[in-house]
């Protein structure tokens, strides 16, 4: 299903292309203003006149939404257009979702965490019927979606011209169809994903970094928790997030969601979560825990071009300053890895930890240009 979605936030952070959009039937206007169809939102958005095959056109079609809206982790949104409570729907046309299809360390939708697109999709509802009659210049429409640590939800602005102004680059983005009500509530087409302000503001620090691939990513919820832990309380400079969208010539060595799963036992997120904050009791451990995994040159498994190949020293350091040994040739089924490459350290007060390198080498076909992402199977601890 997430399959182009991150394909869903390119062009609507860095670029709109606006099309034209026919007015449907069903909806139209006529001298007694909008006709309501005989539906809900729900029903009106999966008529054969909004899909591709049958139009043919990319502009009009709707196919994408109802895919990203048939996942089952989203049933709860989809929910909101089959009920009896009146709700608002912006509706992006596949037009919209095709132009977000390059965002730079997003080429495979299916590593973009769910928590993340489910709080764009989110974005698009509003409670309530909101006809273009109450899209006035400076009008806020307070949506159902809540970025995390937020204490109101999150809101889309209605601009002087009547354009919407969201998190997106594009501060102007057209409304191309208004005013499609059905019994639930009214449809507003637009040829623009709208992203979320908070959700906006982050992509467009990160974008193309190996922040972007840890904060964003599926694989590294746990390890994105942990990086905001350890930034609370200090300056940008100082943290970790800044440190992985703002270096260069990098090597992350990154975490994985099992690694914390089997240090807590669960698979439950709060548990992991609780388990990760109790084992690293304070957001200086965490810092500490982290800069054990951040390296000022770029070392690869394969020794690519403009690489340091893992082996080619004994050792290695980390920004935290912690003297790192590399073992190469280890066979699989001791290091339980492919790659060979067994990191360690010793931990202070005595004994080591160990970090078999399990996918390597994640780079430029990753969207990453400011250094190397190395997929860690454990945590080298201070």
């Amino acid at each position: 299903m997430t399959k182009r979605f991150f394909a869903v936030l390119r062009y609507s952070v860095v670029a709109a292309v606006m099309a034209g959009f026919l007015v449907f039937s069903g909806c139209s206007d006529d001298d007694n203003g909008p006709t309501t169809f005989t539906g809900t939102i729900w029903d009106y958005i999966n008529q054969d006149q909004f899909k591709q095959a049958t139009s043919g056109n990319a502009d009009t079609a709707l196919d994408s939404l109802i895919m990203y809206l048939n996942y089952p982790a989203y049933a709860d949104l989809k929910a909101n257009l089959t009920g009896t409570t009146d709700f608002t729907l912006f509706a992006p046309s596949n037009t919209a979702f095709k132009n977000l299809t390059a965002l730079p360390g997003l080429a495979d939708p299916d590593q973009v965490n769910p928590d993340i697109i489910k709080g764009v999709l989110a974005y698009h509802m509003v409670q309530g019927k909101k006809t273009s009659a109450d899209l006035t210049a400076g009008a806020s429409l307070s949506t159902i979606y809540k970025a995390p640590g937020a204490s109101a939800n999150d809101v889309i602005t209605v601009n002087s011209d009547g354009s919407l102004l969201t998190g997106s680059s594009n501060k102007s983005i057209q409304i191309t169809t208004k005013d499609q009500l059905t019994t639930n509530g009214v449809v507003h087409t637009t040829a623009t994903v709208l992203i979320p302000n908070a959700t906006g503001s982050q992509l467009s620090a990160i974008l193309g970094s190996l922040a972007a691939s840890v904060l964003l990513g599926k694989d590294f919820t746990y390890m994105a928790y942990l990086i905001g832990y350890a930034d609370t309380g200090v300056g940008a400079a100082d943290q970790f997030t800044t440190k992985l969208a703002t270096g260069s010539n990098l090597t992350l060595l990154a975490i994985p969601n099992p690694v914390f799963q089997a240090m807590a036992g669960s698979t439950t997120d709060a548990q992991v979560k609780t388990a990760i904050t109790t084992a690293f009791s304070s957001p200086a451990i965490a810092r500490a825990v982290l800069n054990n995994h951040l390296l000022t040159t770029k070392y690869t498994v394969a020794g690519s071009t403009g690489t340091t190949k893992f082996g080619a020293t004994s050792t290695i350091s980390a920004i935290s300053g912690k003297v790192i040994s590399v073992t190469t040739g280890v066979p699989a089924g001791t290091c339980q890895c492919t790659t060979g490459v067994v990191l360690g350290a010793e931990k202070t007060g005595g004994g080591s930890s160990t970090a078999p390198i399990v996918k390597a080498d994640i780079s430029a076909q990753a969207g990453i240009a400011n250094g190397v992402l190395q997929v860690v199977g454990g945590i080298i601890l201070p």
